[in-house]
């Protein structure tokens, strides 16, 4: 018998209440759950009139790269090495890359990653959103902000929190530490990334000023992105919103893409956001003001590893993948097909703020998850069957397989955003391509095959069909979480036989088969409210 003996648990077991603040909606209940939300109309947020406003806010969250002489060339600090002692602790403390294999520790700096805000302000709503240059940013650090937020006093009723999930940054989430016994997750950065997206925050809305929306598509990217699981399903879209003042000056823009930033590949040692850093630069030089990158569909897997970059005249790539040449290309390319489609589109009369959130509950489909949390990895709230909060000595006598049969779950969310003439939808890890787009006909992407290990699961309808909304809708990826790859039941394919031949990229690192289903509830939930 497995039990979770060691589990390190889990922030909300022990989670104060929701601060009582009557010019925002609350949080939390009494034991950490989050609870649902509709604005305008809830406490806090009754109404959503008169003029739009919008601010931007921009701070840094580079780590502290300590460097070494690395003496023998092999890629690690071995004691005796010299090393940058910047803490003055006289302890090597690297800080360990995320995406790709473990163990692989910064040597520098490359560019500055952020945490880019954007407030918007209409009536007694007011909603924040921000993008941070991390792999990956589970909900209760999402949770954390949102507190941090509240003590600032910044009104916000609704905060997205979601990270660019560039693979060339500090581990925020925990696998990628030395061994797979040791986090790679640093709380004191994870700490200084809280307050410095606060920050940005607060920076955002002591800037907001009135504002009107242009919002734009840009489709011709399908260059630029390789899938690399089949079947083979893209989605090319690039979504733009720009914010400018009533003299026209430019506030902020902001662009939702889905493609994988690993265009520096595992060859890469330098802190970079890769490709979303030139994304941002091209679209600041051309409107004089912060862009602000979200990801877009990711799963599938949506990729730039085996694109043509930087195509010669006869069409051969001439700067591979693990070059900033590379990720150079992609944010040229794609910030130049924005910056027209933005200049080409008018701005929008509409002025409409809304925001809605549904709670929803995941339960463990995946070992290697939970042996993840049991490891002491990383950390979150964890609930019991009967959805009350689980403390450490219950944990303990949990065994793996009642919490692989649903004895425990996690908590998450979905939430959407209305903002003027674009719609947001956000969903907590990678979504496939097949799960988001609606075909022509209107029928769906997903494709079945008797050899996947659920071949009778009904597949989920796509997301964007349940958007019932007129306006130009967009899918935020590692929305308010990271829970990994969110592919359809009927396609989850981890045992033998395997529908493709082999077995595919992505169920071992999803969180489990059944997240996509109970993903879709929620955002039928979501409209139903």
């Amino acid at each position: 018998m497995r039990r979770l003996g060691f589990v390190v648990l889990f922030l909300a077991a022990c989670s104060a209440p929701d601060a009582d603040d009557p010019e925002v909606p609350p949080l939390l209940d009494e034991d950490g759950r989050l609870l649902p939300l509709a604005c305008p109309g809830a406490p806090g947020c009754r109404s959503a009139d008169g003029a739009l406003r919008v601010g931007v806010g921009v701070r840094k969250i580079t780590p502290e790269v300590e460097t070494w002489s690395d003496d023998d060339g092999d890629g690690a600090w071995d004691e005796g090495e010299a090393f940058d002692d910047l803490d003055g602790d006289g302890e090597f403390d690297p800080v360990w890359l995320a995406g790709f294999g473990r163990g692989r520790a910064a040597t520098g700096v490359h560019d500055d990653l952020w945490a880019r805000a954007m407030v918007f302000a209409r009536g007694d709503l007011k909603i924040g959103v921000v993008a941070l240059d991390l792999i990956g940013y589970f909900n209760d650090d999402v949770i954390a902000v949102r507190e941090g937020a509240r003590e600032a006093g910044l009104g916000l009723d609704y905060v997205l929190v979601a990270s660019t999930h560039q693979h060339e940054g500090p581990d925020a989430m925990g696998p990628w530490g030395e061994t797979p016994f040791e986090t790679g997750r640093d709380e004191v950065y994870l700490a200084r990334v809280v307050e410095e997206a606060v920050a940005a925050l607060e920076v955002a809305n002591e800037g907001l000023v009135e504002a009107t929306l242009t919002v734009a598509t840009a489709t011709d990217t399908r260059h630029l992105i390789h899938d690399s699981r089949e079947p083979e399903v893209v989605d090319p879209t690039a979504t733009a919103l720009l914010a400018r003042d009533t003299s026209g000056a430019a506030i902020a823009s902001l662009v939702v893409w889905g493609n994988h930033p690993e265009a520096l590949d595992d060859v890469n040692t330098l802190v970079t956001s890769d490709y979303p850093h030139y994304v941002r630069e091209g679209l600041e030089a051309a409107f004089d003001a912060p862009s602000v990158f979200f990801a877009g569909t990711l799963g599938g897997l949506m990729n730039p590893l085996h694109i043509q970059g930087c195509p010669d005249a006869d069409g051969n790539r001439t700067c591979p993948a693990g070059t900033y040449e590379l990720a150079e290309y992609i944010g040229e390319e794609l910030s130049s097909r924005v910056i027209a489609a933005l200049e080409a589109a008018a701005p929008s009369d509409d002025r409409t703020l809304a925001v809605r959130r549904e709670r929803v509950q995941l339960t463990f489909g995946n070992f290697a998850f939970l042996a993840g949390y049991a490891a002491g990895l990383f950390d979150r709230r964890i609930f019991d069957v009967e959805d009350r909060p689980v403390t450490r000595a219950q944990a303990d006598d949990v065994r793996v397989e009642d919490a692989l049969a649903g004895a425990l779950h996690i908590q998450s969310e979905v939430g959407v955003v209305t903002l003027g003439p674009l719609e947001l939808l956000t969903v907590p890890g990678e979504l496939y391509p097949e799960l988001w787009l609606t075909p022509d006909d209107g029928g769906s992407f997903i494709v079945v095959n008797a050899d996947v290990d659920y071949p009778d699961a009904p597949p989920e309808p796509p997301l964007s069909s349940l958007m019932e909304t007129p306006r130009v809708r967009a899918l935020v990826n590692q929305g308010n979480d990271a829970l990994g790859y969110i592919l359809p039941k009927v396609q989850y394919d981890f045992d033998e036989p395997f529908a493709y031949g082999r077995r595919q990229y992505g169920e071992v690192n999803s969180i489990g088969p059944d997240i996509a289903p109970t993903l879709a509830a929620g955002v039928e939930r979501l409209y139903a409210r």
